[in-house]
């Protein structure tokens, strides 16, 4: 199953090992534009993106993202059964409030990095541990 699964599924995927190395904004958005670069990107233009877009009320925060060096991880068997995934270099993030924002920024960042590839996800919901939310691995008690 397991082999079906991961050849036959999860294809054509996208795995990288990232650090954070800027992030602007203090609100999650409902939407994300990821704006992926298959080749190290100028890190000050991507910052000044972000700040450029920071203030839109329509932006709830704005993140960019390095891959870690390669070679620091080997394949995993699951890459492996995949027949391999794709990388990338970097990945600028912008979360927005509502999916007009998001195509707006989708849009902008598009004509601003055209070596980027651009996509619009809608986000579900965030697992954050925190004083409000049980650990799992705690017992609980009704």
């Amino acid at each position: 199953m397991t082999r079906m699964v991961m050849s036959e599924i999860f294809k054509d995927m996208i795995r990288a090992v990232c650090r954070q190395s800027f992030r602007t904004g203090t609100m999650r958005g409902a939407f994300a534009v990821a704006a992926r670069f298959a080749a190290p990107p100028d890190e000050s233009a991507l910052k000044a993106a972000l700040q450029h877009l920071a203030p839109d009320r329509g932006i709830a925060c704005g993140e960019i993202w390095s891959a870690a060096p390669e070679g620091k991880l080997g394949s995993s068997e699951e890459e492996r059964l995949r027949g391999g995934d794709r990388t990338l270099a970097a990945c600028l993030v912008v979360e927005t409030l509502r999916m007009q924002d998001a195509e707006r920024v989708a849009a902008v960042l598009s004509g601003q990095f055209p070596a980027a590839a651009v996509g619009v996800y809608r986000l579900l919901c965030e697992i954050r541990r925190g004083a409000n939310v049980a650990d799992p691995r705690e017992e609980r008690t009704p």
